[in-house]
């Protein structure tokens, strides 16, 4: 319209229209480049007003240099335009891939740290229900004794300090043996060997954590100096195995055998390691096993149940 209409035309406003559409075209981050764009904008609109005052409006542009100027500042300004957006465009694009790409990263470092590396593998390619069956597979429950009154002396800082130090040690206790750290229940503590992945040496490995999870305390005491002490059941058995859960992911067990343990824990004399019949069959020889003589076992009657002492070799 400018060069047809000369100065009638107010082909300048549509960098006025163009000014709003900005913003929309740079995201937050990118504040150098909008503001290139803004004076890109503003000095094409003011060369484009320049060049229709020195014209007197006329019906028919004919001049060559008032011809060229137009089309130069409307082209200039046009393509400068186009160039910063595909830029804004292009850095947007390579940012959202760059983040998508963290977020995947992050996801997949947290499933890592709350599921085992093959479940979370396989959580990962396929997002269905996962659940196993093993047929053979040591489960520990681990409770410290006298909890309750203990977190009513100390101050909620101290308390979770402790657990958090004590927890802390039971892991790495965990990864050196190769087990499964299932999860902590208040001041409880459940592992399992033989998971995901079948291990022949489960019960001797949940045996030698267990003597070392009892040297761990032994060497713990309360802010106040007070000793702990720790009672710990383990059951040898087939379990189910599977994650529950679609936002907050849970790798636990069930069965028979988790209840057994469960209940040798909580029947367990404070400072003692107790143990299923069929966990002795696997140790004998091996530990310095103390027979306890027949237990009362909630929903499971009278069972035969013997105390872990430590390692024959010791």
């Amino acid at each position: 319209m400018g060069w047809i209409f000369g100065g009638l035309a107010p082909s300048h406003l549509f960098l006025i229209v163009g000014s709003f559409v900005l913003p929309s075209l740079f995201p937050a981050n990118q504040k150098r480049q909008l503001r290139i764009a803004v004076a890109v904008v503003v000095l094409t609109f003011f060369a484009f007003l320049g060049i229709q005052k020195l014209h007197a409006p006329i019906i028919l542009v004919t001049r060559p240099d008032v011809l060229v100027a137009m089309e130069s500042a409307v082209s200039i300004g046009a393509l400068a335009l186009a160039l910063l957006a595909g830029k804004a465009v292009r850095d947007t694009t390579r940012r959202a891939e760059e983040m998508a790409i963290f977020q995947k990263g992050r996801a997949d470092r947290l499933l890592l740290n709350i599921l085992p590396p093959s479940v979370a593998a396989r959580l990962m390619d396929d997002p269905s229900t996962i659940a196993d069956g093993f047929q053979e597979v040591s489960v520990l429950f681990a409770d410290l004794v006298d909890f309750t009154p203990l977190s009513e002396v100390l101050s909620p800082h101290e308390l979770v300090q402790l657990m958090d130090r004590i927890f802390t040690q039971f892991d790495a206790l965990v990864e050196v043996y190769g087990l499964e750290k299932i999860k902590t229940i208040g001041d409880a503590y459940m592992l399992a060997g033989g998971i995901p992945s079948p291990d022949s040496m489960h019960a001797r490995k949940v045996a030698s954590v267990a003597l070392d999870m009892q040297e761990t305390i032994a060497s713990q005491t309360t802010p106040g100096g007070v000793p702990l002490q720790i009672r710990i059941g383990i059951a040898s058995g087939p379990v189910v195995a599977g994650v529950i859960g679609k936002k907050k992911f849970l790798y636990d067990l069930w069965g028979d055998t988790v209840n057994t343990a469960s209940r040798l824990e909580s029947t367990c004399p404070p400072g003692r390691i107790q143990i299923s019949e069929q966990l002795h069959a696997h140790l004998e020889g091996e530990f310095i096993l103390e027979e306890r003589g027949m237990t009362e076992i909630k929903g499971k009657g009278m069972l035969r149940t013997w105390f872990v002492n430590g390692k024959v070799s010791e």
